[in-house]
């Protein structure tokens, strides 16, 4: 999971569960995984590793699945420094490497976030409350990379003993478009997780989307012509 950022959206029934990202609540198990590990790519990568390798599971391949809201609305050099975070953890746990004291020392600390665990009574207020909680915390500079960067690290990820074979991420259909496709498959993405919700346009402004069908088509048809595989989310 990506660290609890502000969401564009403005969705009626979405969780406001502020401790998390976006749409996503505490007591789900990946959820708390990702905040003992304070949301931090390399530690949530690793120690999950670790409890295959633990139970006997071949950890030679792996798939990435990157969770946690809108991973378009997030700032460019944070996405590419998730990515590659998660692709160094591949890296040093096929080579024997242990690269978590150092994640440790930096990992994002939401303490201060544990008396507003329930939002139901924020109401709109979620990005507020979580827009306060980074300022407070600070712009966390070393949370940017380069694609240069990641690519060095792909390169080492082909001869890894713990290689990536796939690589999902989530995100709007309004926030999909030539730009945003050329950096998805820079990032190494294979596979994208796409919120359609409904396609039924109606609801969809019920629902205060902050899209409609149309734009959900043009997604699909953008990354279809790029050669993702898609992964439609709807909500019944």
């Amino acid at each position: 999971l990506t660290k609890p950022f502000p969401c564009p959206g403005k969705c009626v029934f979405c969780p406001n569960d502020v401790r998390m990202p976006k749409s996503y609540l505490s007591d789900e198990p990946g959820c708390q995984r990702a905040e003992l590990n304070g949301f931090d790519p390399y530690l949530q990568t690793y120690s999950r590793l670790l409890v295959f390798h633990a139970i006997g599971h071949p950890t030679d391949k792996a798939e990435l699945i990157v969770l946690g809201g809108t991973f378009s609305f997030y700032p460019e050099p944070y996405r590419i420094w998730f990515v590659k975070r998660c692709f160094d953890a591949l890296n040093d746990f096929g080579s024997g490497r242990d690269g978590r004291p150092a994640a440790e020392a930096q990992r994002l600390s939401i303490e201060s976030l544990q008396d507003r665990l329930d939002g139901r009574a924020l109401g709109a207020g979620y990005n507020r409350v979580v827009t306060k909680f980074l300022e407070r915390d600070g712009r966390r500079d070393f949370e940017i990379a380069t694609l240069d960067e990641l690519r060095r690290v792909q390169r080492e990820n082909e001869t890894s003993r713990t290689r990536n074979v796939g690589l999902a991420l989530e995100t709007r259909p309004d926030y999909v478009d030539e730009a945003e496709v050329r950096l998805l498959r820079e990032l190494g993405c294979t596979k994208v997780q796409l919120g359609f919700q409904s396609v039924d346009d109606d609801i969809l402004a019920q629902n205060k989307r902050g899209h409609d069908v149309a734009a959900t088509r043009r997604a699909v048809r953008l990354l279809r012509q790029a050669g993702f595989k898609l992964l439609a989310h709807v909500m019944p």
